[in-house]
């Protein structure tokens, strides 16, 4: 019998949806449900900027990533197609009573209210980066020394998992578009076989030894970077500005919300010759000229403490009784 019920990711065979929604429905329990993607608004994907989709506004039908003979994924074998599964959520979601989402960016609730449960309550509530941990560091040089940076402008894109959707293969283009001996990309999470066959001029860092050595690489870098294709908030960028370092994103989904004139660039997706442009510009005008915008920024408006003050807010309002 808890006051609140708050979830996250349910979607990775976590829970049984079924039980759960049945739960909630009857308990009349207040949840809020943070999402961090779009899997609660589709027939099963996470992300569908990627391949064009907007199905999802109209019952996902004939998706273009999954088909439309099965739901792939967590559901495969209990949901027989794509819309069937979306009408499921549709149901099970709009049947709890006090239920809130909250949504990591403004793009990202644009998405849900345009969708079949656009009448559930949406409050925006982003991301936090711990700017105590990712500060600007002094001692760089051992780090651009490990990896041989050298004294060259060092660019860099950090992911979890790479892939073309996270812009892996635009790297190798810009790479073909900035002086080898000028400017060095380094891309952080890259996996044993990337490694192997990412072109001469990017360095692949597997993963780092720890989190200071990932905010030596942000305070090392000249520009930090975000190629992907689709974005829910964009992290990576924070800890970056939380580290002193301006950013060049492409100008999708939630990525332009975290970059004004005064932190970096936002560049057209796709446009090789606009992002290399721009990161030349960004290093030409130096990384001292946005480097205290930068942390400002990262510590008034994506501080984690005042994001988790903004859920205890949430959490009083909605256990205040409702007047009938």
């Amino acid at each position: 019998a808890p006051d609140i019920i708050h979830l996250h990711n349910i979607h990775q065979n976590f829970l049984n949806l079924p039980l759960l929604f049945s739960f909630l429905k009857k308990a009349g329990i207040p949840v809020i449900w943070t999402l961090h993607d779009c899997w609660a608004v589709t027939g099963g994907c996470t992300h569908f900027v990627y391949n064009k989709c907007e199905n999802w506004k109209t019952g996902c039908y004939r998706c273009p990533r999954c088909g439309n003979s099965d739901t792939g994924g967590e559901l495969k074998g209990v949901f027989r197609t794509m819309p069937w599964v979306l009408r499921k959520k549709e149901a099970y979601i709009t049947s709890v009573p006090n239920l809130t989402f909250v949504t990591v960016s403004e793009w990202l609730s644009g998405v849900v209210r345009s969708s079949v449960v656009g009448s559930v309550p949406v409050q925006v509530i982003s991301n936090g980066v711990d700017s105590t941990r990712f500060y600007p560091r002094t001692d760089i040089q051992a780090i651009k020394q490990k990896y041989g940076c050298g004294n060259r402008f060092m660019i860099v894109g950090v992911s979890s998992h790479w892939s073309a959707s996270k812009g892996l293969y635009d790297y190798y283009k810009l790479r073909e578009l900035l002086p080898a001996d000028q400017f060095v990309v380094v891309l952080v999470g890259i996996t044993s076989e990337q490694k192997n066959n990412i072109p001469d001029g990017i360095i692949g860092v597997e993963r780092t030894e720890n989190l200071d050595e990932l905010a030596l690489i942000y305070s090392a870098a000249d520009v930090v970077t975000s190629l992907s294709y689709q974005e829910t908030f964009g992290l990576t960028i924070v800890e970056g500005f939380a580290c002193g370092t301006p950013a060049v994103v492409y100008d999708n989904t939630a990525l332009p919300e975290l970059v004004d004139s005064d932190t970096g660039l936002v560049v057209e997706t796709g446009n090789m010759e606009r992002l290399a442009e721009a990161i030349r510009q960004v290093c030409k005008t130096g990384k001292s000229f946005y480097s205290q915008a930068c942390r400002e920024v990262a510590q008034t408006r994506y501080d984690k403490f005042c994001q988790y003050e903004k859920y205890v807010e949430l959490y009083e309002q909605a256990l205040v009784p409702k007047k009938v």
